[in-house]
């Protein structure tokens, strides 16, 4: 099963069955108030923010 650690600090797992998040602390908090489904809450996770260039290189280092 593949890992990548996001610049965040969370830890992302996946394989044929599914995905797995390890959240980093700001993302426990923001999961606890998520109103929409998991899926979508790893979207907005693995998804680099406009901002952060760290996060886009990240990301792409990850292909």
């Amino acid at each position: 099963m593949p890992d990548r650690n996001l610049p965040c600090g969370c830890t992302m797992q996946w394989d044929e069955e599914g995905t797995t998040l390890v959240f980093c602390s700001r993302h426990t908090v923001d999961y606890f108030n998520w109103d929409g489904t998991d899926r979508d809450f790893i979207k907005v996770v693995a998804t680099p923010k406009k901002s952060g260039k760290t996060d886009r290189i990240a990301l792409l280092e990850m292909r």
